[in-house]
């Protein structure tokens, strides 16, 4: 899994910086850009309660090597093709299959360890998706220079950046084979046995309520990060890809403290702290009126919030039994990526008008109450909890 995810993250980190400028060195602008993103989060929402449901039915191997196969035969075509309602449809199709990678990975963590080793074993997972994507993200900023000085074109030019995506690719689809030599022992189950296994309905509610805050206040913000420091600074592919890779150091160097911090605070309390004290930060990017400070912003925002990725993994797997764990990650995910798609087709509209305050104070407001409804409901279950108990809420 750690080998897979480094690929994958590689691949992923060269996506993120150059995608979003591909689409504007076509033509098209940033209302544009934030409809592919919300095509990408509404097929993610859709689809990542079923996808959650088919890994619990038939297994988690089976459901990354079909959809690591379909998500880069996706990500190719969406490079093949300028038509915008062919990019809308490959987006949207692309982020139906990468719903079930998303899912699976949680549970998949959490069968193949022990109870004891959990903690760092979905800390070094995060740890080591965030310094690949670092190392991608350093080669998103470098490589449409070096594919405009192969093909003699300007860095800035399409063709320039289609060279530095299509590296990519292979990256991310080479992310099949650690998950292929995987051996798992699966026994399928059936429909109606998954449904009567369902018993956290309430646990799952609260939690689904509070990841949809989050998903909402995500999208107004997190994937529009490239498109903000070009438009709001002129910031250059290289110089963006330089604070995304400082940002995916200083996220693992966050999710490598993980485990100490929450020994010391708790689960409850490490995801609380994680999602407050990053509103400070955000607020910081969109104030301040230079690059440099709004890019020191940007790398506490991802520091402290990383701070709480791998303890919040854990968490949706502990509190719920085993044969809910796929359904638990498509639910979460599902509140939080639909309200993705909603909030990014929202923040289209504001960044076009060149507006990125009232997107990053919605952010700020949404992130304070879902931290509120996170730590209330769940705190007294904590303390109420023994802390060796696999299947109780300790976080």
């Amino acid at each position: 899994m750690l080998a897979r995810v480094a690929l994958f993250g590689l691949g992923m980190g060269i996506w993120t910086v150059i995608f979003n400028l591909y689409l504007l060195s076509l033509g098209f602008d940033a209302a544009f850009v934030a409809r592919m993103v919300s095509m990408k989060w509404w097929a993610h929402g859709a689809f990542v309660l079923p996808a959650g449901i088919l890994s619990d039915l038939y297994g988690r191997r089976k459901t990354f090597l079909y959809a690591t196969v379909i998500a880069t035969i996706l990500n190719v075509l969406k490079l093949s093709s300028s038509d915008p309602q062919l990019l809308l449809l490959f987006n949207g199709t692309g982020g139906i299959a990468e719903s079930f990678l998303i899912v699976a990975g949680g549970p998949m963590l959490m069968e193949h360890s022990r109870e004891g080793e959990r903690i760092y074993l979905f800390s070094f997972f995060t740890f080591f998706m965030m310094i690949s994507s670092s190392v991608g993200s350093l080669l998103g900023g470098v490589l449409p220079g070096i594919g405009g000085a192969l093909l003699a074109l300007d860095r800035g030019n399409q063709g320039a950046f289609r060279f530095a995506l299509a590296l990519a690719v292979p990256l991310m689809a080479l992310s099949f084979i650690p998950i292929y030599l995987i051996k798992e022992k699966w026994q399928r189950r059936k429909l109606s046995a998954w449904w009567k296994g369902i018993k956290s309905w309430s646990i799952l509610g609260v939690m689904a309520a509070s990841t949809g805050l989050t998903g909402l206040a995500i999208g107004f913000t997190f994937p529009f990060y490239n498109i903000f420091f070009a438009s709001r600074f002129g910031a250059s592919p290289t110089t963006i890809g330089i604070i995304f890779a400082a940002g995916s150091l200083l996220g693992a160097l966050g999710t490598a403290l993980a485990p100490a911090v929450e020994a010391r605070l708790g689960k409850v309390n490490t995801i609380t702290v994680a999602r407050l004290i990053s509103v400070p930060f955000l607020m910081g990017m969109v104030l301040v009126p230079m690059l440099a400070p709004a890019a020191i912003f940007y790398l506490g925002r991802r520091a402290s919030m990383s701070l709480g990725f791998p303890v919040r993994a854990l968490f949706r797997m502990e509190i719920v039994e085993e044969q809910e764990r796929g359904t638990t990650s498509g639910l979460v995910h599902a509140m939080a990526e639909f309200p993705i798609g909603i909030s990014a087709w929202m923040a289209g509209g504001m960044m076009a008008r060149d507006d990125w305050l009232t997107p990053y104070s919605w952010a700020a407001a949404l992130l304070l109450a879902s931290a509120a409804i996170f730590f209330f409901y769940f705190r007294p279950l904590e303390k109420r909890t023994p802390s060796s108990s696999t299947h109780a809420p300790t976080a």
